[in-house]
C-alpha cells in the first residue's frame, strides 16, 4: 500500500484527535486502527479502511467524536449520506457470556 500512502495520510491527518497505532494489509485493503484520548482515562477506538488508497469505511467508539468523524468523512465524500452514521454500541448490553469491559456504574468495572 505504500503506493497510496500520500491519499491515506492525508484522510487520518482529518482527525488530529486520533493517534494512529496500528495497521494490517491484505489483498487491496489497508486498515488503520487508532486511539482517541477520553477525559476519564480510558481510551477510544477509530479505525479507517481503504482499498486501493481510497476510503471504504470507518468505525468510532467514541460518543464524543462519532457524528463528527462521520461528518468529516462526508465533507470529503459528499455521495455519502451524512445520515448513514451508526452508533457504536457496547457489548456489555448484550447481556453475552463474554469477557468484556464493563462501565455501568451498577457494574464492576473491567
Amino acid at each position: 500500500m505504500t503506493e497510496h500512502s500520500e491519499q491515506i495520510t492525508t484522510y487520518l491527518n482529518l482527525f488530529p484527535e486520533v493517534t494512529w497505532d496500528r495497521y494490517v494489509e491484505y489483498d487491496d485493503t489497508f486498515s488503520v486502527f487508532g486511539w482517541i484520548a477520553r477525559d476519564d482515562g480510558r481510551s477510544d477506538f477509530y479505525t479507517m479502511d481503504f482499498k486501493k488508497g481510497l476510503f471504504n469505511s470507518s468505525k468510532c467508539s467514541s460518543a464524543r467524536y462519532s457524528k463528527e468523524f462521520w461528518s468529516r468523512i462526508c465533507a470529503v465524500h459528499p455521495e455519502l449520506p451524512l445520515d448513514a452514521h451508526i452508533d457504536c454500541r457496547r457489548v456489555e448490553d448484550l447481556g453475552w457470556p463474554v469477557k468484556c469491559v464493563y462501565l455501568k456504574e451498577d457494574d464492576e468495572a473491567a
